[in-house]
């Protein structure tokens, strides 16, 4: 029943299984729910995509969301400007959300994977796009039909740049930032990323 089946429907079908369970036993309601609805174990794998390989996907995709055509940024630009003002940018070093600033989940550039890791889909490049944290977690396992998102064309990167070009001159700029080691991996990775003018 799961392939093509509404939120509606799977909410029915759990309903009915509750009702089996009150009126014939517990078992005929699990069983319903073991045919119809069974629990797909999502698989587990060591992630293997580089920062290097992440902005490249992100330059490809013009630092939009490839669901919406949201303008995402550079996580070197945003964690250069909480550096800056920490208290009223903050940054967490793990992403709490309830201690970063929210555009670390709404503006944060984010690789995602066409078809999710956890229901088989493969670490490859031809399986990357571009989307916000905020969207990748809610994605989670679910197919882009179960949440009707539909996928748009890349945008060029001459479009935006994430923040790339601000951040390498605020690095520039202020001696701080050039003591901070996440942004010197940054900046030495935009500088091998990015072809000279």
């Amino acid at each position: 029943m799961r392939n093509g089946s509404s939120h509606d429907d799977l909410a029915r079908l759990l309903s009915e299984a509750g009702q089996k369970a009150l009126v014939l036993n517990p078992d005929a309601g699990e069983e319903l729910v073991r045919q119809c609805w069974p629990h797909q174990k999502g698989i587990r794998t060591r992630r293997s995509i580089s920062e290097r390989q992440k902005l490249l996907v992100f330059m490809a995709d013009g630092f939009r969301c490839r669901y919406t055509g949201d303008l995402l940024f550079f996580s070197g630009y945003l964690w250069a400007i909480s550096a800056l003002w920490p208290d009223t940018f903050p940054a967490h070093p793990h992403g709490k959300s309830d201690e970063a600033h929210e555009a670390f989940w709404t503006h944060f550039a984010s690789v995602e994977h066409l078809d999710p890791i956890a229901t088989g889909g493969t670490e490859t490049e031809d399986n990357w796009i571009t989307t916000s944290m905020a969207r990748n977690q809610v994605r989670s396992r679910y197919s882009l039909e179960a949440l009707g998102w539909k996928v748009q064309q890349r945008t060029p990167l001459r479009e935006w740049d994430g923040g790339i070009a601000t951040f390498l001159e605020l690095f520039d700029r202020f001696p701080e930032l050039r003591a901070t080691p996440r942004l010197k991996r940054w900046h030495s990775l935009c500088q091998s990323c990015i072809p000279p003018a």
